[in-house]
């Protein structure tokens, strides 16, 4: 199989990386003229880097830029393939416009399959990217009625095989809808809070040294990369109608809201609750070693060669990496 990926950094690497580890697959990439004058060995995870027009050969193209580059090229790119038997697909953070521009377009013999790997983490750029990153992660596809049947049980059968990715086929406004609520708005509150601080710190420093553990882990999230954000934002037609009900529960002082949050956070699924994540090379002793130093993990998921780590804490994930490296297991963020 040959695969080609458009956009190189954190999600395009590691797909590059993924699909070359699960062998017999071709992987070339496509990335900025900048980058194209970069020395081939920087580019570990692909076997060529070639010009756009390339992706013509390919089985599967895998767009990997923001959201605005990528509906910018969604045109381009379906002129390329459009005569051959490419399936091309997205990992866009937002569905809905990018779904419409594909549907506008005539793809031929081709098709366009829009999605979305739900893992990522704060670090950005192909130096950041692992083959592990999107292992065992929800993966949602969003078909729509010009999708046809075929490319979506080709992709999700490749995302299966090569990812063991949980795959969701939602619609491109359900997707929207969701991600909004449970990682868009986050976001935004998240980075919005910490501006806020930052304003009160310039004029108290005192502010800086009193953030403790809870503010941390609270606004983690707001060191993601602020041009992609923009484009989230500008492109989740959710997101601010959610922020407008999240401040009428402000203004409400609603205890009943709050005592249903704090039900349906308590009950969530450790899986939803342990944001950092390492995997390991799996041995048959592995699952002793961990036992025998007592490491505290959350949730443990294992695959063919590996098994992924999650924690609650950070300084836990960091600890058990350096335990587990100087037992001389293959350990990857």
């Amino acid at each position: 199989m040959n695969a080609a990926v458009i956009g190189v950094g954190l999600i395009g690497g590691s797909l590059a990386r993924a699909l070359r580890a699960a062998g017999h697959i071709s992987v070339v990439g496509v990335v900025s003229p900048e980058e194209a004058n970069v020395p081939h060995a920087r580019w570990d995870a692909l076997d060529a880097v070639v010009p756009l027009d390339a992706v013509r050969g390919a089985d599967v193209v895998f767009l990997c830029t923001p959201i605005r580059v990528a509906m910018a090229m969604l045109p381009e790119v379906c002129g390329i393939v459009r005569e051959g038997h490419a399936i091309v697909t997205d990992v866009c953070s937002t569905k809905e416009r990018i779904c419409a521009v594909a549907d506008a377009l005539d793809w031929g013999t081709a098709a366009f399959v829009g999605g979305h790997p739900m893992a990522g983490k704060e670090a950005g750029g192909y130096a950041a990217s692992s083959r592990f990153l999107l292992h065992n992660a929800p993966y949602v596809l969003t078909p729509t009625e010009k999708t046809p049947a075929r490319a979506v049980d080709a992709v999700s059968a490749l995302l299966e095989r090569t990812l063991d990715a949980r795959i969701h086929r939602l619609t491109p406004f359900a997707h929207d809808a969701i991600v909004a609520a449970i990682s868009h708005v986050p976001h935004v509150l998240a980075s919005t809070l910490v501006a806020l601080v930052a304003d009160i710190a310039d004029a108290t420093p005192a502010a800086t040294t009193l953030a403790a553990g809870g503010f941390r882990d609270m606004t983690r999230i707001a060191s993601g990369d602020p041009t992609l954000w923009s484009d989230i934002i500008e492109t989740n037609a959710h997101i601010a109608p959610l922020i407008e009900q999240w401040i009428a529960c402000i203004r409400a002082h609603d205890i009943a809201t709050l005592q249903r949050a704090k039900t349906y956070r308590d009950a969530l699924p450790a899986t939803h609750v342990a944001p950092y994540v390492c995997t390991v090379s799996a041995t048959p002793e592995l699952l002793h070693a961990l036992a025998h130093h007592d490491v505290p993990f959350v949730t443990l998921t294992q695959s063919s060669g590996w098994m992924r780590l999650s924690f609650a804490e950070q300084d836990d994930r960091e600890r058990t990496m350096a335990l587990l490296r100087s037992l001389g297991y293959d350990v990857a963020v």
